[in-house]
């Protein structure tokens, strides 16, 4: 995942799967503000990001037994739809 400064067209964060940033495929993104957004991946996590930050801030969700196809933020309340047995 890769967030560019469209003004400047320079990559200003990139965020992959080397064990650190613990990246599953992501099947959706909201973004939250200016500087939050969260990702919901095939594994069924919700992961908090922060633009300024290289990595997840320790906000995370595992409420879907599979992965989250959706996320919408309405008002102040992050909304995700996946798979729930």
């Amino acid at each position: 995942m890769v967030i560019i400064d469209h003004t400047s067209n320079q990559v200003v964060s990139t965020y992959n799967n080397d064990g650190e940033d613990d990246l599953v495929s992501v099947e959706t993104l909201a973004a939250l503000n200016h500087n939050l957004f969260a990702v919901g991946g095939e594994d069924g996590i919700v992961k908090l990001f922060d633009t300024r930050s290289k990595k997840p801030v320790s906000q995370q969700w595992h409420d879907h037994d599979d992965f989250v196809s959706g996320l919408l933020l309405m008002r102040h309340k992050l909304i995700s739809v996946g798979y729930i047995l």
